[in-house]
């Protein structure tokens, strides 16, 4: 062979040699929730873009129910909310943790 390998018995792979090849693996091993740096910024920007428009439709819902609000007191409402929320998500994983049901994260390898 012209690499200097057996025909039959090669050997395993050397690996992406162009840079096309090398970026397809860098993006191949991303999985499992390991995200990129722009694949983050990315989702960051989403949750903002989400929260903001929570906060822009209960302004809106309170203004055509005529409720004078400060804006501020509106956005620390929806703050409590989050935490309340994560607090909750928190402790269901707890829980489903403890009963051994198998999930993502306690699952037999």
């Amino acid at each position: 062979m012209p690499n200097g390998r057996c025909r039959m018995h090669g050997g395993a792979s050397t690996g992406p040699r162009t840079p096309e090849g090398q970026a397809r693996c860098r993006a191949a091993r991303l999985k499992h929730g390991q995200r990129g740096a722009e694949a983050r910024e990315a989702a960051r920007l989403r949750g903002e873009a989400r929260r903001a428009g929570v906060s822009l439709r209960m302004l809106m819902r309170l203004a055509r129910a005529g409720v004078d609000v400060d804006p501020d007191e509106v956005l620390n409402l929806l703050e409590k909310w989050e935490a309340r929320k994560r607090t909750a998500r928190q402790a269901r994983t707890r829980a489903t943790q403890a009963s051994g049901f198998p999930t993502h994260d306690n699952r037999a390898v």
